[in-house]
């Protein structure tokens, strides 16, 4: 079967359609996956890297839309015969200038350095973060998606502790822990090799996390970058209705680039959901956010509209916005503030 997407168009041989990560085959194509190919292309457009490693083939899509729609120069490694035929027969199909390279992604990653690697396997990354960090030059990037959210929200304990060292809460805010979990693991994977990995977008969709970073040499950044890792109790940061554990380590700095939202490329033929857009420019404001539903249900009232409590912060002069990570959430300067504001507007029921 044949599937079109963005510029170019793909040979599968297996459609999975549905919302999760799908069954891992020969030519597995993740038709849920394009917006997190979108977004890729969206920052690759921003920044255009000269020499790109898609790591983890499977029918070729990433690696071929890379060179068909920005022209840039990309390698496709891919371990697997079956796999590996079909991205051949893909490229041809898209008359696309790539590199096919039959092997691992620890073996071209460790004999070979890039301007920007792609780190995109079936579940976790954490295995494959050494030979992708080293394997990107000084000053390039590094693009990682995560799928085993079991053990980055916390709803596996074991895992989570087991593959990230850390103990979280599984709760309302987990995608955005889990986002600064992963976060958190990349950063002290580069520090131990003396390089920074400084975020530029991390973005929760449905079944996966997509984060892109920065890397440069020098043990001094990447020590500061370690500085904002730390725990946290949400009961002291967020709302002293919430139980009092510490969870962690965590990510506490900025989750993108500052003003990335603005700053990306987005080319004509693709699309970003304006809710990403929205939330890359008030993500960074305070760690984790207000939910107006967990006030209304905690006062037994009514949840007001989000629309209405933004209108009334930025009036005050609060900057704010909705974020990613909750249809509920608030992001904000002034997390009390916003409290008092949100609980000013939830109707109480006699």
């Amino acid at each position: 079967m044949i599937f079109t997407e963005g510029k170019v168009r793909i040979r599968a041989g297996l459609d999975q359609g549905g919302t999760g990560p799908g069954k891992k085959s020969p030519g597995f194509f993740n038709r849920s996956q394009e917006t997190n190919r979108n977004i890729t292309i969206a920052v690759l457009n921003t920044f255009l890297p000269q020499k790109v490693l898609d790591g983890f083939g499977g029918t070729g899509i990433r690696g071929i839309r890379i060179a068909k729609e920005l022209g840039l120069g990309v390698t496709i490694a891919e371990p697997d015969e079956r796999s590996l035929s079909i991205i051949k027969e893909n490229a041809k199909l898209n008359d696309a200038d790539v590199e096919i390279i039959y092997g691992r992604f620890e073996e071209i990653a460790a004999s070979r350095r890039f301007d920007y690697v792609d780190i995109d396997p079936y579940g976790s990354p954490i295995s494959f973060l050494y030979d992708g960090i080293k394997s990107v030059k000084n000053g390039g990037m590094l693009g990682i998606t995560a799928t085993d959210l079991t053990g980055l929200t916390g709803s596996s304990p074991s895992k989570t502790y087991r593959r990230y060292g850390a103990r979280i809460i599984c709760d309302n805010f987990k995608h955005e822990t889990g986002v600064r979990l992963l976060i958190s693991a990349v950063i002290r994977h580069a520090a131990a090799m003396d390089i920074a990995a400084v975020p530029v977008l991390s973005v929760w969709n449905s079944h996966y996390y997509r984060l892109f970073f920065r890397l440069r040499t020098g043990a001094a950044l990447a020590d500061r970058l370690i500085s904002s890792i730390s725990t946290v109790d949400k009961h002291e940061i967020v709302s002293p209705d919430l139980p009092s554990t510490r969870e962690g380590p965590l990510w506490l700095g900025n989750l993108h680039q500052q003003d990335i939202a603005h700053m990306l490329k987005i080319p004509p033929w693709i699309s970003i959901a304006d809710r990403y857009l929205e939330s890359f420019s008030s993500d960074n404001l305070e760690v984790f956010f207000i939910d107006s539903a967990l006030e209304a249900s905690w006062r037994k009232g009514d949840m007001p509209q989000i629309n209405k409590i933004i209108k009334l912060l930025t009036e005050s002069g609060i900057r704010c916005g909705r974020t990613q990570f909750s249809g509920t959430g608030i992001k904000t300067s002034d997390p009390g503030e916003t409290r008092k504001t949100v609980q000013s507007l939830i109707p109480m029921h006699s």
